[in-house]
């Protein structure tokens, strides 16, 4: 039986498992919440499955959210802003979306700089002042993209 998807009313067959892995892909996407989807999304949010979504971090794939259903899909343009994780060395790319740090201030920053970064995120989601889970688009945390994204600038100017 074939159906069309409400994200892109292409006309595909209806799977007979859940998907676990990017319908572009292939790797596995994290599941992420209904409402982190709905907060990112820049399209009209009746494109959206009723289905589990899922959250596909390869840089080299345009996919940013796939329905666990394999129906529907949701790509980088359809975004509100740069997707850290599709995008990690664009210096105007946000790496902590919720106090507004970007690639560009972690690598130019000094190593004192760089900590200081660290510890104002670590204290804002310390303090409650945090919403990852709907302004990141993993859903979760950004400590460990930032801690990454430093060991990546150390390795570089080492």
């Amino acid at each position: 039986m074939a159906t069309e998807c409400d994200c892109c009313s292409v006309e595909r067959a209806e799977p007979d498992h859940m998907v676990s892995s990017c319908t572009a892909c292939g790797e596995n996407g994290r599941p992420v919440q209904r409402e982190t989807v709905k907060a990112i999304l820049a399209v009209s949010l009746r494109r959206m499955t009723d289905a589990e979504f899922l959250f596909c971090d390869t840089p080299q794939c345009s996919v940013v959210y796939f329905s666990r259903d394999g129906l529907c899909s949701f790509e980088m343009d359809d975004m509100r802003e740069r997707v850290y994780q599709k995008e990690p060395e664009l210096s105007d790319a946000l790496v902590c979306y919720c106090f507004q740090h970007t690639v560009g201030d972690m690598q130019s920053a000094s190593p004192e700089g760089r900590a200081a970064i660290v510890e104002d995120i670590t204290l804002g989601t310390q303090t409650g002042q945090c919403a990852c889970e709907l302004r990141n688009p993993q859903g979760a945390c950004c400590l460990g993209n930032v801690h990454g994204l430093i060991r990546r600038s150390d390795a570089v100017h080492a």
